[in-house]
This record gives structure tokens, sequence and C-alpha cells, in this order.
């Protein structure tokens, strides 16, 4: 039985979710402190994981782990936010778009992370 509530917040994987959110909400603050026309794309990957963080987070601490679910969404959002990283250091330099490009590949990293602890989590319930 996977761990809910309280328990899954204290393991790796919930510990991961607080930092993933963490991060995320600093992300977005730095990225809207920035004004650019050109910023559709990020604006997209930034939102999307905000929104299926919180999503993903509130169903993992209520029912437990959602593996597929967050393998797609991670792998996906990991990849833009690292994808939105180059396009900021790209396309400004200043410092706050340093610290925002900064972020958006720790938190793509932190991403990573969590799709190796859902992939072991698969492992150890297959074996």
């Amino acid at each position: 039985m996977a761990e809910t509530g309280v328990a899954y917040v204290l393991t790796p994987r919930g510990i991961l979710k607080i930092l993933e959110f963490v991060l995320i909400v600093i992300v977005v603050g730095l990225w809207f402190g920035m004004s650019t026309g050109w910023r559709f794309f990020v604006t997209g990957a930034i939102l999307s994981t905000l929104y299926s963080t919180i999503a993903l987070g509130v169903q993992n601490i209520i029912m437990g782990p959602s593996r597929v679910a967050e393998l797609i969404l991670y792998g996906l959002q990991g990849l833009f936010l690292i994808i939105s990283a180059i396009i900021i250091f790209a396309k400004i330099g200043s410092s706050l778009s340093n610290a925002t490009g900064a972020f958006c590949i720790i938190l793509g990293v932190v991403l990573g992370v969590d799709i190796f602890f859902t992939i072991k989590a698969t492992d150890d319930l297959t074996s």
C-alpha cells in the first residue's frame, strides 16, 4: 500500500514535492517580474509545472502516487523548463533573468530526480 498523508510528505518523494512547489513559486515570481514580449512558451512551461505540481502533490498526499502521470508530466515539464532556461539565457542578460533561468534548470533537475524515485518505486513494487 502506498503511503499517504503525513507519512508520504516525510518520504524522499514527499520532500521532493515540497521542494518542487517552492521552486516553481520562486520561478513564477521571478518570471513575472521581467517584462518581455516573447514569453509565451516559457510562461506555458512555468504555469503548467505550477498547476501539475499542485495537482499531483495533493493527489499523492490523498491517494498515493500516480506513477504513469508523474513520469509523463514531469519528464515533459523538466525538458520544457530546461528549454525555457536556454531561451531566457539567450534572450535577456539581466541578473533577474539569470536567476530565473538558473531556477528553471534547478527545478528541471529536481523533476528528473523525482522521475528517478518514481521509477525506483515502480521497480520496488514489481520485485
